[in-house]
Formats: structure tokens, sequence, C-alpha cells
């Protein structure tokens, strides 16, 4: 979990967000000796550190994976094909008009993975009115 270091006081982010650094007690001036005495000694000649705090944030990864969103895409495509197959039976009743929307439909689904933006900029074609 990635965190970041605010400045409570001016809210300001003073490191990160990252991981939390291993030495992240000498980044605030704390020492990492064994001896408490020297680190009480230490800590009363540091400048105030309260108004700091390391809080968790969330971040989005930068980039979807290309091959996810590809197999998302053709798993879409395929799903609406199977949704639209009804319209191609022949036993159903609607006009040449009607039947020419649907044929252009499931051409257009078919071709989506031949645009320019494939896969990560798809514009997919509209289902016709039943």
């Amino acid at each position: 979990m990635p965190y970041q270091l605010r400045n409570t006081t001016t809210n300001t982010i003073e490191h990160g967000p990252g991981e939390l650094p291993e030495n992240w007690g000498p980044m605030l001036g704390l020492p990492q000796w064994d001896d408490i005495g020297a680190i009480n000694e230490k800590l009363k000649t540091l400048p105030d550190y309260s108004h700091y705090e390391w809080e968790s944030v969330e971040v989005e990864d930068s980039l979807p994976d290309p091959e996810k969103v590809e197999a998302d895409a053709r798993s879409k495509v395929k799903a609406l094909l199977r949704e639209s197959d009804w319209t191609m039976l022949a036993d159903v009743v609607m006009t040449n008009d009607q039947k020419a929307k649907w044929i252009e439909y499931r051409r257009l689904l078919r071709s989506v993975s031949e645009q320019s933006g494939f896969p990560m900029e798809i514009t997919w074609p509209i289902m016709p009115p039943e």
C-alpha cells in the first residue's frame, strides 16, 4: 500500500506517494539508535514533527493491461452477437429494412477489432431497435 507524508498544518504532501521508506524515522530526524537515552536526548533537540502524519493512499494503475482490455473487448463482441442471434432466425418476423439493420449491426460488431484504436478505443455500433 502506498503512503505519503502530509504536513497537517499546511495540508501539503512532503513525501510520496510511494512505499513507506525503511528509514521513515530518520526522514523526520529521528535517530535509529538502540540507546534509549541517546534517542531521548536527540528528541529534545529536534523540531516539532507532531504536525506530520503518514497516510495510506489509493494509487490507480497508470495504464490498463492491453491484453486484458483486448480479451474483454472480444468477450463483449461475442456476448453482443449471442444476444442478437435471434434476429437471424428464419421464423423471426421483421421487415427487410429491420433485417438489414441487424445484419449491418452484426457486421460492425465482427469488425470492431479492425478499428484503428482497438482495443483501447472502440466505437461500439448501436443496436437497432427491436
